[in-house]
């Protein structure tokens, strides 16, 4: 079997379109065999050259040593079919040999040799009579894969979250670095709400900076995780959760949250409302969806990750606990000694820095993983509590684990 293979960048298998890469190849008679749709490494958009290279399966090519890639005889046998591209610089020719390979222990795949020749236009040449031969260089091009499998399979433990919707409301210190470790991990889809712009202020705690500035934060997340992570589909959501009626005319919550539970298979509440947290909850136990809510103690002091089950304990549910005893508090929780109001905003606002945070985004990362992965074993509420100061000083992150149960006093199991 052969055919062609499209480039774009001609040290790559990757063709430019429309601002996203995409690879295709195609037998003889034109029949697609593969097509891919990613964003080039941003180093290589600088200069590209779009060109049409030949292909063709070979059942064994065996590699010479090192220093016998320059054989003439091995040269023509590389070059078969090859065009010289000359509108490159230099001018450059390859052509693409497939074969099967060994992946894993009995698990064979292809692989792709791309030899690369290259040099000044006169080299693809035939040297005229009384002319100094020349000839072009050779470069065996590197060539990795890519794809979603190849890539998660380094990883297993969460290989459950590419086939899953994940929505998280809140793009915060929190919520935006959650958002990108599920696209890290592969998660496949991600529903992102939120109203605000990323401001310079945020930077110091928010994981995009200076080119997100002025940016909706929905924007900016979707446009990174997209260029970076292509294997996740980002629906951004710009909406102010909490406002049923906006004067704006856009649709309000009664509208707008329905069918983003429905179509989540897990829904994350990092906005650090309590309001909030107690509307997604209700909404997710009439839809049956299971919620996790994450925040920080205003001195952060400590946090919270909580999984609410929609059968069993919810955050109202919680605060009764608190209240009767059965469930300690995080470490500063009420303190609002330590806010401060930086200039030109209207709001006081919280001092903890961005590696302490992270510690409750990455403990929610982990929660989600494990809600998704094992179902069965996740039938009550559980309330995750961090502690990172001891009432007098700095301690190691440690985390408490308490079982939420559906209190008689909340109501929300009637």
């Amino acid at each position: 079997m052969h055919g062609r293979l499209l480039e774009s960048d001609c040290a790559t298998t990757l063709l430019q379109s429309a601002g996203r890469g995409s690879r295709l190849m195609e037998s003889k008679d034109g029949t697609v065999l593969a097509t891919r749709n990613f964003p080039l490494p941003w180093q290589l958009h600088a200069k590209k050259t779009t060109a049409t290279f030949p292909w063709r399966r070979s059942s064994r090519f065996p590699p010479p040593l090192s220093d016998g890639w320059g054989d003439k005889k091995l040269g023509d046998q590389l070059s078969f079919q090859a065009r010289v591209v000359t509108n490159a610089s230099p001018a450059i020719s390859m052509a693409v040999t497939v074969q099967s390979t060994e992946l894993s222990y009995g698990n064979t795949g292809d692989t792709y040799l791309f030899p690369l020749f290259y040099g000044p236009a006169k080299s693809f040449r035939a040297a005229k009579p009384g002319q100094t031969v020349t000839r072009p260089s050779l470069i065996i091009v590197p060539t990795y894969r890519a794809g979603i499998d190849d890539i998660g399979s380094r990883v297993p433990s969460v290989g459950i979250l590419k086939d899953k919707t994940v929505a998280v409301f809140g793009l915060g210190a929190i919520g935006a670095p959650l958002a990108m470790e599920l696209a890290r991990n592969g998660c496949r889809r991600l529903t992102v709400i939120d109203h605000d712009v990323v401001e310079p202020g945020n930077s110091i705690r928010w994981p995009l900076g200076t080119t997100a500035w002025g940016v909706h934060k929905t924007a900016a997340i979707k446009q990174y995780v997209e260029a970076e992570y292509p294997w996740v589909e980002v629906e951004a959501i710009h909406h102010f959760v909490g406002a049923p009626t906006p004067s704006d005319g856009s649709a309000g919550d009664h509208l707008v949250l329905p069918p983003i539970i429905e179509k989540a298979d897990l829904v994350i509440d990092a906005t650090a409302s309590s309001g909030i947290s107690r509307l997604l909850a209700d909404r997710c136990k009439k839809a049956g969806k299971p919620l996790i809510s994450v925040f920080g103690t205003l001195s952060l002091k400590g946090g919270i990750v909580a999984y609410y089950h929609p059968t069993s304990g919810c955050p109202t549910c919680r605060e009764f606990a608190y209240g009767n005893g059965l469930i300690e508090k995080a470490p500063g929780s009420g303190d609002r000694s330590g806010l401060q109001q930086p200039p030109g905003c209207a709001e006081l606002t919280f001092t903890g820095a961005s590696f302490d945070l992270q510690e409750l985004s990455l403990e929610a990362a982990r929660m989600a993983v494990d809600v998704l992965s094992q179902p069965e074993d996740f039938k009550e509420s559980l309330i995750h509590t961090l502690t990172l100061h001891d009432g007098t000083k700095r301690v190691p992150p440690s985390w408490r684990v308490d079982e939420l149960q559906s209190l008689p006093e909340c109501g929300c199991s009637t």
